[in-house]
């Protein structure tokens, strides 16, 4: 029987270089994210501020010198989102998202509207009956904010099957328990399957979950511990 031959992976931070690729990547992993469909100059801005932040790290997966797939390791999450708020859309930008889908531009809207009221209720202590509104604070109570996440990851539908994922997922703990890290943080859409059996193959655990997205913690085993 012919022995299954180990792919050639390589995982590395990424470079300007890379950011087209990734976006190319992106667009096809994350089709219902519109930011995707903005021009390239756009996505390069958002590439960058993630290899230039001291919260988040980018990693790329390569298979036989092809890029196949990213990994997003952040230290810090509120920082890293605030970082990629930060990007202002061109006239351009905006055309080009409403033309590649009308409805999910206005959904994408209404969902930056309900964004905007759920941060505003979150920065106030005031008590509420949305029931929502109070699990987004428990999460936020019971999440360090300076822990890392692991994700977002996204690896090419025609090189799936083989392994990768996990592969930048273990990369991700490894870095994580370099900095002397315990734990670290995920979040799944709870209508991608694939990816929750993945998060229970790799030991992370089911934390909460609000709307449709579910927040995982996985302990990690440093090897100095007693």
């Amino acid at each position: 029987m012919e022995e299954k031959k180990e792919l050639d992976l390589e995982i590395r931070i990424a470079t300007i270089e890379d950011f087209d690729i990734l976006t190319d990547i992106s667009r096809i992993c994350f089709p219902e994210q519109l930011k995707w469909r903005a021009t390239k100059s756009h996505s390069r801005k958002c590439w960058d501020s993630i290899i230039n932040s001291n919260n988040s790290e980018l990693w790329i997966c390569s298979i036989y010198g092809q890029v196949v797939g990213f990994i997003v390791f952040t230290i810090n999450r509120d920082k890293y989102n605030k970082n990629l708020e930060k990007k202002r859309y061109s006239i351009l930008d905006i055309f080009l998202m409403f033309i590649s889908n009308p409805e999910g531009f206005f959904k994408s809207i209404v969902y930056k509207l309900k964004q905007r009221r759920l941060k505003k209720a979150l920065d106030t202590e005031s008590s509420t009956d949305d029931p929502q509104i109070n699990i987004y604070k428990r999460i936020r109570k019971n999440l360090d904010k300076c822990v890392p996440w692991c994700g977002p990851i996204a690896v090419l539908p025609s090189m799936r099957g083989k392994g990768i994922s996990m592969k930048m997922m273990e990369h991700c703990f490894q870095r994580a328990k370099s900095l002397g890290y315990h734990e670290i943080y995920s979040t799944v859409s709870k209508s991608n399957m694939m990816s929750r059996v993945m998060m229970a193959i790799v030991d992370f655990k089911l934390i909460d979950e609000v709307s449709c997205t579910m927040f995982y913690k996985k302990k990690l085993v440093i090897n100095n511990d007693k």
